[in-house]
């Protein structure tokens, strides 16, 4: 689990956010004058109505963050807006996605 800094409150609205968008997920996102990056993530009700798949699906998203928060640049909040096709994927093929897109857009140290 994330720790409490690193967490986006609700309603934390990204100004100038740039958006990437990926089969898996939508990601804002957007300097926040901190040293420390702040994440957060949107799974609605449209993806699946079980609570358990939703937040199966938050868990591994923000396991694989935290397994990678050393390499990942600071000073930015993340949100991650899921979409359906999330459910069908395993763990391993998420953390590929999420790594992929930061690595692309030169997230990653």
């Amino acid at each position: 689990m994330l720790k409490k800094q690193n967490r986006l409150v609700l309603g934390t609205r990204l100004m100038h956010c740039a958006s990437y968008t990926t089969p898996l997920f939508t990601l804002k996102v957007s300097k926040n004058g901190f040293l420390y990056n702040r994440y957060g993530f949107v799974v609605s009700k449209k993806i699946d109505k079980r609570a358990v798949k939703r937040n199966r699906t938050k868990r591994i998203i923000s396991m694989c963050i935290e397994k990678n928060l050393g390499i990942i640049q600071s000073g930015l909040d993340m949100l991650f807006i899921v979409k359906q096709e999330i459910i069908q994927k395993d763990q391993q093929e998420i953390c590929f996605s999420v790594l992929h897109v930061l690595k692309k857009e030169d997230y990653l140290k």
